[in-house]
C-alpha cells in the first residue's frame, strides 16, 4: 500500500525516542484499535464560566468539530484515511499512572483549564490543571516508548516549555525538516496556518532535551513541536483544535485548512503511538524494468510502496520502498547556424553538417537505460537588400564596417538578419538640393514684415534658414525696401508775425491724398497750401500724404511766430493821466508767464510784479521815488519759449 507520510520523519522520530528513553519499556500495541484518552477540563472547573471547561475533547469548542472528525470511521478506522481506529476514553478520576493505564490509554490529550478555580483570574499560559495530575501524565509518557501525550498552551510547563501572547501569523513549516507530516500528511497538504482567538502563544522556553520544530511563526518561533525526551507533541495555542475560537469546522468532514492540520497532527500520533519499526529503501529504475517488494509483490510503477511485516522485537515493522525514473537524457539538437559557415558535429560516430542536418541516434545513459539525440540542426541562408535614402546636406550614415556614408553614391554595409547570418546592405545614397530663394519686398513708411520668426524693417538685407519640404534647411536671401518717396517740395518751416501768415509754398505733383493734423488752426486739412488762422503757438503742423499704394508719409512743418512786444523807457508819475505808469507790456502772442522788476542805481529792486497788467507808478515804500535813471527787468514766456527784455527807465514828474 502507497503511504502519504515521509517514511524518514518516522524512522527518525523512532531512533531518537529510543535514544531519549532509556529507562522506558519497548510496548507493543497488539490491538487494533488506538485508546484516545483524554482529560476533561470540566473535571477541574468549579466556576460556571463555560470558557474553563470549554477546552476539551468533550468541551463545547471540540465535540462539535474535532471530536466528531476523530470519530469518524472515513477519517480514522480500517477503511479510512488513516488506518487508525480510534477509542475516545475519557480520564477518570483520580488520574494517576495506574488509573491510565488500566483505561488502555495510547495516547492521552490533555484539554486546557485556563482560569485559577480559587481566584477565578484566566491566564492562558498557565495550567490550573492540579500539578500531581500533570506529573502523572508525564510519567506515564515516559514509562512506556508508545505512550503519547498531545499538551497544549500551559498544561506544556510539565515538559519544560514556557510561552507568551506573541505569535506573528502565518505559521508555516521549517524549511527542509522532516517533520513536516502536519503540514503534507493523509488528509492533505496546507503551506500555511493561521492562530486566532485572543490568545496566540509561541514558545519562549524549551527544555534543554531537546524538541523538533513541526511549525513555526513568522519570526521562527517554535508554535507546534516534538518533545524529544518524551516523543509527545506540544502545541502553543489550543485554539487550533477549535471550533469557535478557532477554525475547525463543525461536523465529520474535512473541510478548512485547520480541519487538514488537527488531523494530520492526530494521524502523526497515531503512528507515533503504534511504536512501529521502520526502515526505508529506494529504487531507480528505466522503463520497463521492475522491483520486488519486501512482501514479494513484483511492481514497475513508479511510486512509494508500503509493507507491513513481523519484526524480531514481535512488533509491526514497516519498510517503505520508493520507487523513482533514472535518469534518461532524451536530448533534442535544434542549434541554429548560418549557410556556408563549415558547422558540424558528431553523435554516435555519425557527422550532421549543413549537408547532413537531420537524424535520430540511440544512446545508452551512465545509468543503463536508453536515451534519444534528435539532431535537428538549423542552417539559414545570407541575406541581401538595397535602400535609396535622400538625405539634407550635412547628413551621413554610419556603416557597421566602420565609416560613414556623406556623400553622394553607392555603399556596401554588412549587418546581422534575424536569423544572427550577414545581411549585405546596398545604400544608394542621394542628397535633396539646397534650396535658396531671393525675396526682395518693399515697404511703406513704419511697416516691417516677418519671416521665420524674424523682424525686417526696410533697408534691412538678410539671409535666414527654414526648413523645407523634406525638413532640410533652405535658405531665404531678403532685401527689404522703402517705396520711393512721393515727388512733393514740402516746406520744413515758416513764420507767423501777429497773424500775418506767409503762405506755405508747398509743391505737391501727383494724386496723393492730403491730410494736415492739427488742422483746427488752419483753413482747411486737404488742401497743400492752408492759411493759419491762429497765432496760439501750434507747433509742427503735420502734412500727411496717402499714395496709390497706400503708404503713408509724413512731413512735419514746423512754425516759428514773431510777436513784437513793445516796451515804452519813461514815464511821468505826476497824477496829470499821462504816462502815470512804467510799463504796459504789450506782446502779439499769448504770454504764458511774466515778471517785471525795477531797480535803482544802488541795485535795490523798488518794484516787482507777474500781472502784466499791471505798471509800476513811481513810488516805493508807499513814497514817490527819486527822480532819476532806473533799470528794469521783464521775463516773459511766449509759445514755451522764455524771452528777457531790460533796459534803462526815466522817472519824470
Amino acid at each position: 500500500m502507497k503511504s502519504n507520510f515521509t517514511l524518514l520523519l518516522i524512522t527518525w522520530l523512532v531512533s531518537q525516542f529510543y535514544i531519549s528513553s532509556l529507562n522506558a519499556q519497548s510496548c507493543c500495541d497488539n490491538d487494533n484499535t488506538t485508546t484516545l484518552c483524554y482529560l476533561s477540563a470540566a473535571d477541574f472547573c468549579t466556576t460556571t464560566d463555560s470558557y474553563c471547561y470549554a477546552y476539551s475533547l468533550d468541551g463545547e469548542f471540540m465535540e462539535p468539530g474535532l471530536t466528531q472528525k476523530l470519530l469518524n470511521p472515513a477519517n480514522y478506522g480500517a477503511g479510512g484515511i488513516v488506518s487508525c481506529n480510534i477509542d475516545l476514553v475519557k480520564l477518570d478520576l483520580p488520574i494517576t499512572v495506574q488509573s491510565i493505564n488500566d483505561q488502555s490509554c495510547d495516547i492521552v490529550f490533555l484539554g486546557s483549564v485556563t482560569v485559577d478555580p480559587i481566584t477565578q483570574v484566566s491566564d492562558p499560559r498557565e495550567s490550573y490543571v492540579p500539578l500531581p495530575v500533570l506529573e502523572a501524565i508525564n510519567e506515564w509518557s515516559v514509562l512506556c516508548s508508545n505512550n503519547l501525550v498531545v499538551a497544549s498552551q500551559g498544561e506544556t510547563t510539565v515538559w519544560g516549555y514556557s510561552l507568551e501572547n506573541e505569535n506573528i501569523n502565518p505559521n508555516t513549516p521549517l524549511t527542509g525538516t522532516s517533520l513536516a507530516s502536519i503540514f503534507d500528511g493523509p488528509f492533505g497538504s496546507i503551506t500555511s496556518f493561521n492562530q486566532g482567538g485572543s490568545f496566540q502563544g509561541v514558545f519562549t522556553g524549551t527544555p534543554s532535551t531537546g524538541f523538533e520544530i513541526l511549525a513555526k511563526d513568522e519570526l521562527d518561533r517554535p508554535t507546534v513541536a516534538l518533545d524529544l525526551a518524551t516523543n509527545d507533541l506540544v502545541v502553543g495555542d489550543i485554539g487550533i483544535f477549535c471550533t469557535g475560537p478557532g477554525d475547525v469546522s463543525p461536523g465529520p468532514d474535512i473541510i478548512t485548512n485547520n480541519d487538514v492540520l488537527a488531523c494530520n497532527i492526530f494521524a502523526l500520533a497515531c503512528l507515533l503511538a503504534d511504536d512501529v519499526e521502520t526502515s526505508e529503501q529506494a529504487f531507480e529504475i528505466c522503463p520497463n524494468e521492475s522491483v520486488t517488494l519486501p512482501g514479494g509483490d513484483v511492481v514497475s510503477e513508479l511510486g512509494v510502496y508500503r509493507d507491513t511485516l513481523a519484526s524480531w522485537t514481535g512488533c509491526d515493522s514497516v519498510i517503505t520502498t520508493t520507487i523513482t525514473a533514472k535518469t534518461i537524457a532524451n536530448t533534442q539538437l535544434n542549434t541554429k547556424h548560418c549557410a556556408g559557415d563549415g558547422y558540424s558535429i558528431v553523435v554516435n560516430g555519425n557527422t550532421y553538417n549543413e549537408a547532413n542536418p537531420i537524424g535520430q541516434e540511440q544512446m545508452t545513459t551512465s545509468g543503463g537505460c536508453d536515451s534519444t539525440v534528435i539532431i535537428a540542426l538549423q542552417f539559414s541562408q545570407h541575406t541581401a537588400q538595397t535602400i535609396d535614402p535622400i538625405l539634407c546636406v550635412g547628413e551621413s550614415i554610419p556603416l557597421n564596417i566602420g565609416g560613414v556614408a556623406d556623400a553622394p553614391g553607392t555603399y556596401l554595409d554588412t549587418l546581422t538578419n534575424f536569423n544572427g547570418c550577414d545581411s549585405v546592405l546596398t545604400i544608394n545614397l542621394d542628397f535633396h538640393p539646397v534650396d535658396t530663394s531671393f525675396l526682395v519686398k518693399q515697404l511703406c513708411p513704419g511697416e516691417t514684415a516677418t519671416v521665420g520668426g524674424q523682424i525686417f524693417q526696410p533697408g534691412q538685407t538678410s539671409s535666414i534658414s527654414l526648413p523645407d519640404q523634406f525638413g532640410c534647411d533652405s535658405f531665404i536671401v531678403t532685401n527689404y525696401l522703402l517705396f520711393p518717396a512721393p515727388n512733393v517740395q514740402i516746406d520744413s518751416a515758416v513764420e507767423v508775425t501777429q497773424s500775418n501768415f506767409t503762405p506755405f509754398s508747398n509743391s505737391i505733383q501727383g494724386d496723393y491724398l492730403i491730410k494736415w493734423l492739427e488742422n483746427q488752426a488752419l483753413s482747411c486739412d486737404d488742401c497743400p497750401n492752408p492759411v493759419v488762422l491762429s497765432n496760439d503757438g501750434i507747433s509742427p503742423f503735420t502734412l500727411t500724404l496717402t499714395d496709390s499704394i497706400g503708404c503713408l508719409w509724413n512731413y512735419p512743418i514746423y512754425v516759428t511766430y514773431i510777436c513784437n512786444s513793445f516796451i515804452p523807457n519813461a514815464f511821468t508819475p505826476n497824477a496829470d493821466g499821462i504816462n502815470d505808469e512804467f510799463t504796459r507790456f504789450s506782446s502779439g502772442c499769448p504770454v504764458q508767464e511774466y515778471q517785471f522788476q525795477v531797480f535803482d542805481r544802488w541795485g535795490e529792486m523798488v518794484f516787482s510784479t507777474d500781472d502784466p497788467a499791471i505798471g509800476w507808478d513811481g513810488n516805493h515804500k508807499g513814497k514817490p521815488a527819486n527822480l532819476g535813471t532806473y533799470v528794469f527787468l521783464i521775463t516773459v514766456t511766449e509759445f514755451g519759449q522764455k524771452k528777457q527784455f531790460s533796459g534803462e527807465l526815466n522817472l519824470l514828474r
